[in-house]
């Protein structure tokens, strides 16, 4: 009989859940959650519909955006948010690439700080990047100790960026610093099969080391304000 009671119980309680989500005062409770899952479905089949292509690579996709960024021929405004060594460096590439190619282009640094050059002003190890002149080191060898240090969680496509490119932000820096000599002394720091970690040399009155990020930024930061396309907002 307790069984039977329970039974007829659930039975009951079914009849009323399923009234209630076709009318009633508690309707919107079965149909809202319908209806979410039915504008979900739709966003993504035009999302589908819509896409233009297969995804491209999150390098292609920083290469596209960089291209996009410095070969307007509208001029127009580029925004860049935050000015540590990326921030200054977009900003400056993207005003003196506009400028050689004859472009009128307005470059807006954005600051949350009350001084420029973010955490990267503070940063005293090193620059890591294969120097043309250290035979011993590839993009392939600074991709893999990068892997092994971060137990293969980093991204590959990334890494390679970073690799293959960092004779090119030695370039960069050899112009901007000018004319100071770029970091050139190379010593082997954690994670790494071979010294690739350049620096400043010490100060020939004091032996001090010479603080690599704040060196870095300071002359960055100075091209950056002397540069009238760049606007600075802190």
């Amino acid at each position: 009989e307790v069984l039977s009671a329970r039974v007829e119980i659930a039975s009951r309680l079914r009849g009323e859940a399923e009234r209630a989500k076709w009318g009633g005062a508690g309707a919107w409770m079965y149909w809202l959650p319908q209806a979410s899952y039915l504008v979900l479905v739709i966003a993504v089949v035009v999302f589908v519909v819509l896409d233009d292509g297969p995804t491209k690579s999150k390098s292609a996709q920083g290469e596209e955006s960089a291209e996009r960024m410095t070969t307007s021929t509208s001029g127009g405004t580029v925004i860049v948010v935050g000015s540590g060594l990326a921030g200054l460096t977009a900003a400056l590439s993207a005003a003196e690439k506009a400028h050689e190619e004859g472009r009128a282009l307005r470059v807006v640094l954005l600051e949350k700080n009350t001084q420029l050059g973010g955490n990267s002003a503070k940063a005293t190890s090193g620059i890591n990047l294969v120097h043309p002149a250290t035979r011993e080191d590839s993009a392939r060898t600074f991709v893999d100790d990068s892997q092994r240090a971060a137990h293969d969680a980093a991204d590959p496509e990334l890494l390679e960026v970073l690799a293959s490119r960092s004779a090119d932000a030695l370039d960069f820096l050899t112009k901007h610093l000018a004319p100071r000599d770029p970091p050139s002394e190379a010593t082997r720091c954690g994670g790494h099969s071979v010294a690739r970690t350049f620096r400043f040399p010490a100060n020939p009155e004091t032996g001090a080391p010479t603080p690599v990020g704040f060196t870095i930024i300071s002359a960055l930061k100075a091209k950056v304000l002397a540069n009238a396309a760049i606007e600075v907002i802190t």
